[in-house]
């Protein structure tokens, strides 16, 4: 293994960094020669680091993510070359290596026998620019007297190793997994774990009771349900009606007749026993209910609030778990290498090292992620709410830590050569995936929200914070078209469920998780994109810099435009029709800035008044709708 023939480095230079956060940083300088013409890129360069025992001296978290940073880009860089030799110049940790961290390592590498290992700088095309030898004595020296020398000018030695590396050391240089490509294998790879935790979701889906007899229980069983504790009460009209009715039925009942059909049907209604007292007072309860006041408001009100609650501890257990652990093992992984330190490293280190590169943590993960959504499975329908959640637990773990884990893994060179658009789509998918089967199982409207966010993710749809501002759109033009047309299509579809299927049939309550969501987040996401689409700029009928001189319009632009009042009238339509408040907000919501989007456009092009033509439009619709309100025949002969 020899250096490039274009660069030969032959004297290093080290000091502390005096720029960026105080007392972080160390400044590297390179010495050498290179053939006349050579340039690098300096702005855009890597560096990485190989060798056999480089990294015993480092904590096992460390050695295990070393895979993972490396290489690391070089932020700050300077080349500079007279023709036949070079200098580099760079900056390594200037925010967040503390210059005792550094020193300590060094020493911790010198005192392990002060092994040589190979520095290797890629330029932007990922070809090797410097390859050099050097040891942590070396790099201590020069340290050293550049700290005793006057005014702090860096102090440089000579490398004591040559370019061509001795044989037994070349062969034992680490290239596991940075230099392999992003072939076939590779994917398999890093989608092996996740893809059979999603097989493994859809078996639980289709055969819980099967799979959870194999898998174990780890979490408490739940106690008395919200249904025991609360006054009967309905949940919809429907129940509203029968329990009216069978009240009716105990009130007209003779003195001592029996009274136990009407109370066995009240039961199997509320879901547990019901006295005739508890019945009676059913009537109560609705108006209490109607008026937001009594005890099933308050009791329902606080859950509501422990529910986010636990929402967000969810959200928190999911980005804290990695850097908790890392902060929990960093002092006791000190601490047991003080009292055992044979066992510690020669024990303990190989076996979680083993574990790590051949996937066992990996799986285990997984599996322990599964165990946590197989228990919201086994709590009855009484318990659908927390059911949910403990499920939705496992679901956020795998998505978030254990796929990020994965990632790190096997797929280091895979996301440096894939946009982040595609490993974001990925990622949605994967929780998609995951979400579908558990929102199927608990009928949960929250999980098909979340099953929506993954598909729209997947397609190009994003929302971003920043800061006071949130931007919400798409990736880019063919992110736009993609989201469009599955937007479009799922409201069609649900659209066309609800207007030619039976209430009772089979479609409408496999849907029923994902009804809200096709309709909200759906409509959010097509009159979005057709608001983009319908405007001159996106169109490019004009720019901002001919708003004043602007061209006629184009047939293409009013297609556009018929097809955005179609979509809103439609729109509109089934929501009030079909009592579907959620798509009716929507597109009005968008009317509204459809037709504010088209009042500014009109206002720049004609470059007149338009609040005319704003009182005319406002007449005529208050009018229209003042007659038919005071004709609800039309409506009704129309609608019959």
């Amino acid at each position: 293994m020899t250096a490039p023939e274009s660069t030969i480095v032959e004297e290093v230079g080290a000091a502390l960094n005096t720029t960026g956060t105080p007392g972080h940083g160390v400044r590297l300088t390179l010495r050498g020669r290179c053939p006349e013409g050579t340039r690098f890129d300096s702005r855009d360069m890597h560096i990485d680091f190989h060798g056999a025992r480089l990294w015993n001296v480092f904590p096992l978290m460390v050695q295990s993510l070393s895979g993972t940073v490396l290489p690391i880009r070089l932020r700050e860089a300077t080349w500079a070359t007279d023709g036949e030799t070079f200098t580099l110049e760079i900056v390594l940790g200037k925010y967040r290596l503390s210059h005792e961290t550094f020193e300590t390592y060094l020493k911790k590498l010198q005192d392990d026998g002060n092994p040589p290992f190979v520095t290797e700088i890629a330029d932007a095309a990922g070809g090797v620019a410097i390859l050099f030898t050097i040891t942590a004595g070396e790099v201590l020296e020069s340290l050293s007297r550049t700290k005793r020398s006057e005014g702090g000018e860096t102090t440089f030695v000579k490398l004591s190793y040559p370019p061509t590396l001795p044989s037994d050391y070349a062969a034992a240089i680490e290239r596991v997994g940075r230099r392999g490509g992003a072939g076939a294998l590779k994917w398999m790879r890093w989608l092996a774990c996740p893809t059979l935790f999603v097989a493994a979701h859809w078996a639980l889906y289709t055969h819980p009771a099967e799979v959870l007899a194999k898998v174990p229980g780890v979490l408490a069983r739940m106690g008395t349900s919200l249904t025991q504790v609360l006054p009967i009460h309905p949940k919809n009209l429907s129940e509203a009606y029968q329990y009216g009715r069978l009240s009716a039925l105990l009130e007209v009942l003779s003195p001592g007749a029996d009274q136990a059909p009407i109370l066995q049907a009240a039961a199997r209604l509320a879901g547990r026993a019901v006295t005739g007292e508890e019945l009676g007072r059913v009537g109560a309860t609705v108006a209490e209910m109607e008026a937001r006041v009594g005890v099933v408001s308050r009791v329902r009100g606080m859950f509501s609030l422990i529910n986010l609650v636990w929402l967000g501890s969810i959200g928190g257990i999911t980005l804290s778990c990695g850097p908790a652990i890392w902060s929990i093992l960093r002092p006791l992984h000190q601490h047991l290498r003080r009292l055992v330190q044979t066992i510690v490293l020669r024990v303990i280190n190989p076996t979680v090292s083993f574990c790590h590169r051949w996937g066992l943590i990996e799986a285990a993960n997984y599996a322990a992620c599964f165990v946590l959504t197989a228990d919201g499975y086994r709590l009855s329908p009484e318990h659908r709410d927390a059911g949910t959640f403990i499920s939705l637990s496992g679901l956020a773990l795998a998505a978030g830590p254990c796929f990020a884990y994965s990632s790190a893994l096997h797929a280091v060179d895979i996301l440096r050569r894939l946009p982040h658009r595609t490993s974001a789509q990925l990622e949605g998918l994967f929780v998609a995936a995951l979400a579908a089967p558990l929102a199927l199982a608990r009928e949960s409207t929250l999980l098909g929200y979340i099953t929506a966010f993954g598909l729209y993710g997947a397609a190009g749809f994003s929302v971003v914070s920043r800061g006071l501002c949130w931007l919400v759109g798409f990736h880019d033009k063919k992110a736009l078209h993609v989201s469009n047309v599955i937007a479009a299509a799922s409201l069609v579809a649900f659209s066309s469920v609800d207007v030619l299927t039976a209430q009772d049939s089979a479609v409408r309550r496999v849907l029923t998780p994902f009804r809200s969501a096709g309709f909200v987040m759906s409509g959010i996401v097509h009159y979005l994109a057709m608001l983009i689409m319908t405007s001159e700029l996106y169109l490019k009928e004009t720019s901002w810099s001919y708003w004043y001189n602007p061209k006629p319009y184009s047939r293409r632009y009013w297609k556009m435009q018929a097809r955005m009042v179609a979509s809103l009238a439609a729109g509109l339509t089934v929501g009030h029709l079909k009592h579907l408040p959620g798509l009716a907000n929507t597109c009005t919501t968008f009317a509204v800035l459809y037709l504010t989007e088209k009042w500014i456009e009109l206002h720049r092009r004609f470059r007149y008044n338009t609040w005319v033509l704003v009182l005319l439009l406002s007449l005529g619709t208050y009018k229209a709708s003042l007659f038919f309100h005071s004709n609800p025949q039309f409506i009704a002969a129309m609608l019959a």
